[in-house]
Protein backbone atom coordinates (compact mmCIF):
# COMPACT_ATOMS: atom_id res chain seq x y z
CA UNK A 1 0.00 0.00 0.00
CA UNK A 2 1.39 3.25 -0.93
CA UNK A 3 1.69 5.81 1.70
CA UNK A 4 -0.65 8.73 1.62
CA UNK A 5 -0.28 12.07 3.36
CA UNK A 6 -2.81 11.87 6.69
CA UNK A 7 -2.22 15.49 8.23
CA UNK A 8 -0.93 18.26 6.22
CA UNK A 9 -1.57 21.63 6.45
CA UNK A 10 -3.64 23.41 2.79
CA UNK A 11 -1.28 25.95 3.55
CA UNK A 12 1.85 24.18 2.50
CA UNK A 13 0.83 21.70 -0.18
CA UNK A 14 0.32 22.70 -3.60
CA UNK A 15 -3.13 21.86 -5.13
CA UNK A 16 -3.85 24.87 -7.17
CA UNK A 17 -3.26 23.59 -11.18
CA UNK A 18 -3.61 25.81 -14.22
CA UNK A 19 -7.03 25.13 -16.08
CA UNK A 20 -5.07 24.43 -19.63
CA UNK A 21 -1.56 24.81 -21.17
CA UNK A 22 -2.06 24.17 -24.95
CA UNK A 23 0.06 25.64 -27.48
CA UNK A 24 1.87 24.98 -30.91
CA UNK A 25 5.03 25.47 -29.69
CA UNK A 26 8.79 26.78 -31.67
CA UNK A 27 9.94 24.20 -29.68
CA UNK A 28 12.38 21.12 -31.07
CA UNK A 29 11.10 17.74 -31.53
CA UNK A 30 12.29 15.44 -27.81
CA UNK A 31 12.35 12.82 -30.05
CA UNK A 32 16.11 12.94 -30.96
CA UNK A 33 18.83 9.94 -30.37
CA UNK A 34 21.91 11.83 -30.79
CA UNK A 35 21.94 13.49 -27.04
CA UNK A 36 22.25 12.18 -23.69
CA UNK A 37 19.41 11.48 -22.10
CA UNK A 38 18.46 13.10 -18.39
CA UNK A 39 15.83 11.71 -15.86
CA UNK A 40 14.15 13.97 -13.75
CA UNK A 41 12.77 12.36 -10.12
CA UNK A 42 10.59 14.22 -7.93
CA UNK A 43 6.52 14.77 -6.92
CA UNK A 44 4.07 14.73 -9.35
CA UNK A 45 0.64 13.70 -10.10
CA UNK A 46 -0.76 11.93 -13.19
CA UNK A 47 1.62 9.91 -13.51
CA UNK A 48 2.40 6.14 -11.82
CA UNK A 49 4.84 6.58 -8.98
CA UNK A 50 8.26 5.54 -9.98
CA UNK A 51 7.31 4.32 -13.68
CA UNK A 52 10.03 6.30 -15.74
CA UNK A 53 8.36 7.92 -18.81
CA UNK A 54 9.77 9.73 -22.12
CA UNK A 55 8.42 13.01 -22.79
CA UNK A 56 7.63 12.99 -26.27
CA UNK A 57 7.35 16.72 -26.53
CA UNK A 58 6.48 19.72 -24.11
CA UNK A 59 3.08 19.66 -24.19
CA UNK A 60 3.42 16.20 -23.75
CA UNK A 61 4.75 16.67 -20.22
CA UNK A 62 2.54 19.48 -19.65
CA UNK A 63 -1.16 17.06 -20.59
CA UNK A 64 0.75 14.24 -18.35
CA UNK A 65 1.29 16.46 -15.30
CA UNK A 66 -2.42 18.25 -15.51
CA UNK A 67 -0.67 21.57 -16.68
CA UNK A 68 0.14 21.81 -12.81
CA UNK A 69 2.71 24.42 -12.82
CA UNK A 70 3.56 24.00 -8.77
CA UNK A 71 4.90 20.43 -10.17
CA UNK A 72 8.78 20.18 -9.39
CA UNK A 73 8.85 17.61 -12.33
CA UNK A 74 7.29 20.11 -14.62
CA UNK A 75 9.15 23.14 -13.95
CA UNK A 76 12.72 20.84 -13.80
CA UNK A 77 11.30 19.72 -17.66
CA UNK A 78 11.41 23.12 -18.53
CA UNK A 79 14.81 24.02 -16.72
CA UNK A 80 16.23 21.45 -18.54
CA UNK A 81 14.80 22.30 -21.49
CA UNK A 82 15.55 25.59 -21.56
CA UNK A 83 19.51 24.51 -20.67
CA UNK A 84 19.42 22.38 -23.97
CA UNK A 85 18.41 19.23 -23.11
CA UNK A 86 15.92 17.23 -25.83
CA UNK A 87 16.03 13.69 -24.78
CA UNK A 88 13.89 13.67 -21.14
CA UNK A 89 12.19 11.64 -19.12
CA UNK A 90 10.74 12.00 -15.36
CA UNK A 91 10.08 9.63 -12.55
CA UNK A 92 7.53 10.59 -9.99
CA UNK A 93 8.96 9.29 -7.03
CA UNK A 94 5.76 11.04 -4.69
CA UNK A 95 2.54 12.36 -5.02
CA UNK A 96 2.11 16.37 -4.40
CA UNK A 97 0.44 15.67 -1.56
CA UNK A 98 4.11 14.72 -0.17
CA UNK A 99 5.33 18.39 -1.59
CA UNK A 100 6.10 20.92 0.95
CA UNK A 101 6.36 24.15 -1.01
CA UNK A 102 7.61 26.20 1.87
CA UNK A 103 11.11 25.63 2.11
CA UNK A 104 11.40 27.16 5.90
CA UNK A 105 8.55 24.00 6.29
CA UNK A 106 10.60 21.21 5.47
CA UNK A 107 12.06 20.81 8.37
CA UNK A 108 8.66 20.56 9.94
CA UNK A 109 7.35 16.93 11.17
CA UNK A 110 3.50 16.02 9.84
CA UNK A 111 1.73 13.20 9.69
CA UNK A 112 2.39 10.42 7.02
CA UNK A 113 0.38 6.86 6.85
CA UNK A 114 2.41 4.13 8.32
CA UNK A 115 1.85 0.29 7.35
CA UNK A 116 -1.55 0.82 9.44
CA UNK A 117 -4.09 4.03 8.43
CA UNK A 118 -4.63 3.58 11.96
CA UNK A 119 -0.71 4.42 12.51
CA UNK A 120 0.74 7.95 11.25
CA UNK A 121 3.96 8.28 11.23
CA UNK A 122 6.02 11.86 12.15
CA UNK A 123 8.06 12.67 9.59
CA UNK A 124 9.46 16.04 8.21
CA UNK A 125 9.73 16.12 4.25
CA UNK A 126 13.20 15.22 3.59
CA UNK A 127 12.92 12.37 5.77
CA UNK A 128 9.56 11.06 3.63
CA UNK A 129 11.49 12.05 0.59
CA UNK A 130 14.49 10.21 1.62
CA UNK A 131 12.19 7.18 1.93
CA UNK A 132 10.89 7.26 -1.14
CA UNK A 133 14.12 7.46 -3.26
CA UNK A 134 15.32 4.34 -1.71
CA UNK A 135 12.39 2.97 -3.65
CA UNK A 136 13.00 4.83 -6.99
CA UNK A 137 16.26 4.11 -6.67
CA UNK A 138 16.07 0.53 -6.83
CA UNK A 139 13.54 0.71 -8.99
CA UNK A 140 15.52 2.72 -12.01
CA UNK A 141 19.04 1.03 -10.98
CA UNK A 142 18.52 -1.16 -14.55
CA UNK A 143 18.11 2.18 -16.79
CA UNK A 144 21.62 1.92 -18.82
CA UNK A 145 19.78 4.37 -21.55
CA UNK A 146 20.01 6.82 -18.89
CA UNK A 147 23.19 9.42 -18.77
CA UNK A 148 22.20 12.26 -16.19
CA UNK A 149 19.91 11.47 -13.46
CA UNK A 150 18.58 14.90 -11.38
CA UNK A 151 16.75 14.37 -8.02
CA UNK A 152 14.58 17.48 -7.88
CA UNK A 153 14.05 19.32 -4.56
CA UNK A 154 16.91 17.40 -2.81
CA UNK A 155 19.40 19.72 -1.60
CA UNK A 156 23.09 19.44 -0.22
CA UNK A 157 22.53 21.67 2.62
CA UNK A 158 19.93 22.56 5.49
CA UNK A 159 18.03 19.11 5.59
CA UNK A 160 18.17 18.39 9.01
CA UNK A 161 20.99 16.03 8.86
CA UNK A 162 19.10 13.89 6.28
CA UNK A 163 22.17 12.46 3.42
CA UNK A 164 20.62 12.89 -0.21
CA UNK A 165 24.02 13.96 -1.21
CA UNK A 166 25.73 10.17 -0.16
CA UNK A 167 22.31 8.39 -1.05
CA UNK A 168 22.91 9.50 -4.88
CA UNK A 169 26.57 9.20 -4.58
CA UNK A 170 26.03 5.60 -3.57
CA UNK A 171 23.09 5.19 -6.09
CA UNK A 172 24.92 5.81 -8.81
CA UNK A 173 28.14 4.20 -7.85
CA UNK A 174 25.95 1.01 -7.78
CA UNK A 175 24.86 1.44 -10.71
CA UNK A 176 28.11 1.63 -12.59
CA UNK A 177 29.16 -2.11 -10.66
CA UNK A 178 25.85 -3.58 -11.67
CA UNK A 179 25.73 -2.30 -15.06
CA UNK A 180 28.74 -1.29 -16.33
CA UNK A 181 27.62 2.28 -17.61
CA UNK A 182 27.98 5.49 -16.22
CA UNK A 183 25.47 7.91 -14.63
CA UNK A 184 26.02 11.37 -13.75
CA UNK A 185 23.85 12.40 -10.57
CA UNK A 186 23.34 16.30 -10.41
CA UNK A 187 22.19 17.49 -6.62
CA UNK A 188 21.35 21.35 -5.64
CA UNK A 189 20.64 23.40 -2.82
CA UNK A 190 17.75 24.40 -1.48
CA UNK A 191 17.85 26.90 1.60
CA UNK A 192 15.75 30.33 0.74
CA UNK A 193 18.43 31.73 -1.56
CA UNK A 194 22.18 32.16 -1.26
CA UNK A 195 23.42 33.10 2.06
CA UNK A 196 27.19 34.01 2.74
CA UNK A 197 26.22 32.06 6.01
CA UNK A 198 25.84 28.64 4.56
CA UNK A 199 29.70 28.88 3.09
CA UNK A 200 29.95 27.83 7.39
CA UNK A 201 27.71 24.77 6.73
CA UNK A 202 29.92 23.48 3.29
CA UNK A 203 33.12 24.02 5.16
CA UNK A 204 31.81 21.53 8.01
CA UNK A 205 30.28 19.03 5.88
CA UNK A 206 32.73 16.44 6.17
CA UNK A 207 31.24 15.57 2.37
CA UNK A 208 31.09 18.51 0.83
CA UNK A 209 34.78 19.26 1.64
CA UNK A 210 36.80 16.21 2.11
CA UNK A 211 34.76 14.56 -0.70
CA UNK A 212 34.05 10.73 -1.34
CA UNK A 213 37.73 9.74 -2.65
CA UNK A 214 39.98 7.62 -0.15
CA UNK A 215 43.30 7.28 -0.31
CA UNK A 216 45.72 4.03 0.60
CA UNK A 217 47.50 4.36 4.15
CA UNK A 218 50.64 2.11 3.02
CA UNK A 219 52.15 3.96 0.24
CA UNK A 220 51.83 7.47 -1.11
CA UNK A 221 48.91 9.44 0.23
CA UNK A 222 48.20 10.22 -3.46
CA UNK A 223 47.39 6.74 -4.38
CA UNK A 224 43.97 6.69 -4.60
CA UNK A 225 42.12 3.36 -2.98
CA UNK A 226 38.23 4.44 -3.63
CA UNK A 227 36.55 7.44 -5.63
CA UNK A 228 32.80 6.78 -5.75
CA UNK A 229 31.99 10.49 -5.77
CA UNK A 230 33.43 10.68 -9.45
CA UNK A 231 29.57 10.37 -10.47
CA UNK A 232 27.76 13.24 -8.79
CA UNK A 233 28.01 16.96 -9.25
CA UNK A 234 27.18 19.02 -6.27
CA UNK A 235 25.82 23.10 -7.28
CA UNK A 236 25.25 25.32 -4.13
CA UNK A 237 22.16 28.35 -5.47
CA UNK A 238 19.39 29.23 -6.25
CA UNK A 239 17.64 31.01 -9.05
CA UNK A 240 15.06 32.76 -10.27
CA UNK A 241 13.35 31.18 -13.18
CA UNK A 242 10.57 32.06 -15.91
CA UNK A 243 9.74 30.04 -19.07
CA UNK A 244 7.05 31.85 -21.30
CA UNK A 245 4.98 28.56 -21.95
CA UNK A 246 5.04 28.04 -18.33
CA UNK A 247 3.56 31.97 -17.66
CA UNK A 248 5.07 31.54 -13.92
CA UNK A 249 7.65 32.95 -11.74
CA UNK A 250 9.90 30.53 -9.52
CA UNK A 251 12.80 29.93 -7.50
CA UNK A 252 14.36 27.12 -7.78
CA UNK A 253 17.57 25.05 -8.05
CA UNK A 254 19.60 24.96 -10.78
CA UNK A 255 20.01 20.99 -10.58
CA UNK A 256 17.63 19.93 -13.87
CA UNK A 257 19.06 23.27 -15.58
CA UNK A 258 22.63 22.60 -15.16
CA UNK A 259 21.93 18.89 -16.30
CA UNK A 260 20.59 20.01 -19.50
CA UNK A 261 23.61 22.25 -19.94
CA UNK A 262 25.64 19.02 -19.50
CA UNK A 263 23.73 16.66 -21.97
CA UNK A 264 23.89 19.40 -24.42
CA UNK A 265 28.14 20.55 -24.32
CA UNK A 266 30.38 18.80 -26.66
CA UNK A 267 32.75 16.18 -24.64
CA UNK A 268 35.63 18.70 -25.07
CA UNK A 269 33.74 21.42 -23.22
CA UNK A 270 33.06 22.40 -20.18
CA UNK A 271 30.99 23.76 -17.76
CA UNK A 272 33.17 26.77 -16.03
CA UNK A 273 32.21 29.90 -15.94
CA UNK A 274 29.33 29.01 -18.28
CA UNK A 275 26.32 31.10 -18.43
CA UNK A 276 22.40 29.08 -17.22
CA UNK A 277 20.02 29.62 -19.75
CA UNK A 278 16.87 29.92 -18.12
CA UNK A 279 17.63 31.41 -15.27
CA UNK A 280 16.64 35.14 -14.89
CA UNK A 281 18.36 36.03 -11.70
CA UNK A 282 20.48 35.22 -8.28
CA UNK A 283 17.65 33.81 -6.08
CA UNK A 284 19.52 35.50 -2.66
CA UNK A 285 22.70 37.46 -1.90
CA UNK A 286 25.41 37.74 -5.09
CA UNK A 287 28.37 36.56 -2.99
CA UNK A 288 32.04 38.43 -3.65
CA UNK A 289 34.73 36.91 -5.06
CA UNK A 290 36.62 36.09 -2.13
CA UNK A 291 33.32 33.97 -1.06
CA UNK A 292 33.59 32.75 -4.65
CA UNK A 293 36.84 32.07 -4.38
CA UNK A 294 37.03 30.14 -0.44
CA UNK A 295 33.47 27.77 -2.19
CA UNK A 296 35.83 26.85 -5.30
CA UNK A 297 38.74 25.61 -3.19
CA UNK A 298 36.57 23.70 -1.69
CA UNK A 299 35.44 22.35 -4.35
CA UNK A 300 31.90 23.39 -4.65
CA UNK A 301 30.15 24.47 -8.59
CA UNK A 302 28.38 28.04 -7.28
CA UNK A 303 26.36 30.14 -8.84
CA UNK A 304 26.86 33.73 -9.74
CA UNK A 305 25.19 37.54 -11.48
CA UNK A 306 27.33 37.98 -14.73
CA UNK A 307 26.68 40.93 -16.29
CA UNK A 308 23.47 42.46 -17.22
CA UNK A 309 20.91 40.72 -20.44
CA UNK A 310 20.44 42.67 -23.16
CA UNK A 311 16.89 42.40 -22.39
CA UNK A 312 14.53 43.37 -19.32
CA UNK A 313 17.21 44.72 -17.68
CA UNK A 314 18.03 41.35 -15.35
CA UNK A 315 21.19 40.00 -14.24
CA UNK A 316 22.86 36.93 -16.51
CA UNK A 317 23.54 33.57 -14.24
CA UNK A 318 26.83 31.68 -14.10
CA UNK A 319 28.04 28.33 -13.17
CA UNK A 320 31.35 29.11 -11.21
CA UNK A 321 32.84 25.46 -12.10
CA UNK A 322 32.30 21.86 -13.06
CA UNK A 323 33.15 19.65 -9.74
CA UNK A 324 32.31 16.25 -9.01
CA UNK A 325 32.71 14.65 -5.53
CA UNK A 326 36.26 13.85 -6.25
CA UNK A 327 39.03 14.86 -4.54
CA UNK A 328 41.47 17.51 -6.26
CA UNK A 329 44.18 14.88 -6.78
CA UNK A 330 41.29 12.80 -8.96
CA UNK A 331 41.26 12.42 -12.43
CA UNK A 332 37.92 12.45 -12.30
CA UNK A 333 37.28 15.47 -10.25
CA UNK A 334 35.59 17.57 -13.22
CA UNK A 335 32.56 16.60 -15.14
CA UNK A 336 34.14 16.65 -18.66
CA UNK A 337 36.59 13.93 -17.60
CA UNK A 338 33.40 11.79 -16.20
CA UNK A 339 31.80 12.73 -19.17
CA UNK A 340 34.11 11.26 -21.48
CA UNK A 341 35.01 7.72 -19.97
CA UNK A 342 30.83 7.50 -19.56
CA UNK A 343 31.05 7.86 -23.12
CA UNK A 344 33.94 5.49 -24.35
CA UNK A 345 32.71 2.75 -21.63
CA UNK A 346 29.32 3.05 -23.39
CA UNK A 347 30.69 2.80 -26.99
CA UNK A 348 33.08 -0.09 -26.21
CA UNK A 349 30.22 -2.14 -24.86
CA UNK A 350 27.67 -0.90 -27.61
CA UNK A 351 30.73 -2.93 -30.31
CA UNK A 352 30.62 -5.71 -28.31
CA UNK A 353 26.78 -6.13 -27.71
CA UNK A 354 26.48 -5.87 -31.78
CA UNK A 355 28.40 -8.82 -32.14
CA UNK A 356 26.80 -11.33 -29.82
CA UNK A 357 26.62 -14.38 -31.73
CA UNK A 358 28.94 -13.11 -34.88
CA UNK A 359 31.72 -12.14 -32.67
CA UNK A 360 34.36 -10.79 -34.56
CA UNK A 361 37.68 -9.55 -32.59
CA UNK A 362 38.62 -7.44 -35.34
CA UNK A 363 35.21 -6.12 -36.36
CA UNK A 364 34.92 -4.94 -32.33
CA UNK A 365 38.96 -3.52 -32.40
CA UNK A 366 38.49 -1.68 -35.31
CA UNK A 367 35.53 0.08 -34.38
CA UNK A 368 37.12 1.03 -31.04
CA UNK A 369 39.90 2.52 -33.13
CA UNK A 370 37.48 4.25 -35.46
CA UNK A 371 35.74 6.08 -32.08
CA UNK A 372 38.99 6.98 -30.97
CA UNK A 373 40.48 8.46 -33.71
CA UNK A 374 37.02 10.60 -34.33
CA UNK A 375 37.03 12.12 -30.60
CA UNK A 376 40.72 12.67 -31.36
CA UNK A 377 39.77 14.58 -34.79
CA UNK A 378 36.80 16.53 -32.82
CA UNK A 379 38.80 17.61 -30.23
CA UNK A 380 37.83 15.95 -27.37
CA UNK A 381 41.43 14.06 -26.63
CA UNK A 382 44.33 15.08 -27.45
CA UNK A 383 46.10 11.17 -28.11
CA UNK A 384 45.28 7.84 -26.99
CA UNK A 385 46.80 4.31 -26.77
CA UNK A 386 45.67 1.23 -27.02
CA UNK A 387 45.34 -2.36 -26.70
CA UNK A 388 43.08 -5.53 -27.11
CA UNK A 389 43.76 -8.92 -26.19
CA UNK A 390 41.16 -11.39 -25.99
CA UNK A 391 40.43 -13.51 -22.77
CA UNK A 392 42.24 -16.64 -22.23
CA UNK A 393 39.60 -17.38 -19.51
CA UNK A 394 36.28 -16.32 -21.18
CA UNK A 395 35.25 -17.13 -24.64
CA UNK A 396 33.78 -14.22 -26.60
CA UNK A 397 35.56 -11.54 -24.42
CA UNK A 398 38.09 -8.94 -25.50
CA UNK A 399 39.89 -7.21 -22.93
CA UNK A 400 40.99 -3.09 -24.09
CA UNK A 401 43.06 -1.35 -22.43
CA UNK A 402 42.81 2.67 -23.35
CA UNK A 403 44.87 5.22 -22.35
CA UNK A 404 43.21 8.76 -23.09
CA UNK A 405 44.77 12.42 -23.08
CA UNK A 406 42.13 14.68 -22.27
CA UNK A 407 42.04 17.88 -24.14
CA UNK A 408 40.41 19.59 -21.10
CA UNK A 409 43.83 19.82 -18.47
CA UNK A 410 45.43 17.26 -20.60
CA UNK A 411 44.38 14.90 -17.70
CA UNK A 412 45.46 10.87 -18.53
CA UNK A 413 42.47 8.83 -17.83
CA UNK A 414 43.41 4.91 -17.63
CA UNK A 415 40.88 2.63 -18.75
CA UNK A 416 40.47 -1.27 -18.75
CA UNK A 417 37.58 -2.27 -20.64
CA UNK A 418 35.88 -5.60 -21.77
CA UNK A 419 33.90 -6.05 -24.87
CA UNK A 420 31.85 -9.31 -25.91
CA UNK A 421 29.27 -11.52 -25.25
CA UNK A 422 31.06 -12.91 -22.17
CA UNK A 423 31.59 -9.01 -20.98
Amino acid sequence: MKDNLYNLSSSTSQGNKSATISYRPSYDDLNQNNMQSILLIGHADGIEINNPTKITSIQNAIDILSGNKNSPLLRGVFDAYGAGARSIFICASAPMSEYVSSISDRNFAYNYLGESENNPVAKTFYEKYYQRLVETYRIIKQLDYIDVIVPLETSIIKTNGIDFLSQLVHYCNDFHNETGYVQIGVIGSRGNGIDPLDINLIENSKHLRNKYTTFYTTTSSNQIASDIGRYVMPIYGEAVFSHLQLDVTYTNSVAAAVAGMIVKSRLNMGLTRKRIPGALSLYGVDLNSSQLNLLDSFGINTIYRGSKARRGGVYEVYLTSDYTLSNRNSVFSKIPQIRLTSYVASQVKGYGYDHIGKFGYDRVVNNVIGMLDALKKDGSIVDYEFKAEQSKEDKGLIILNINLTSSLGLKKINLSLSAGPAA
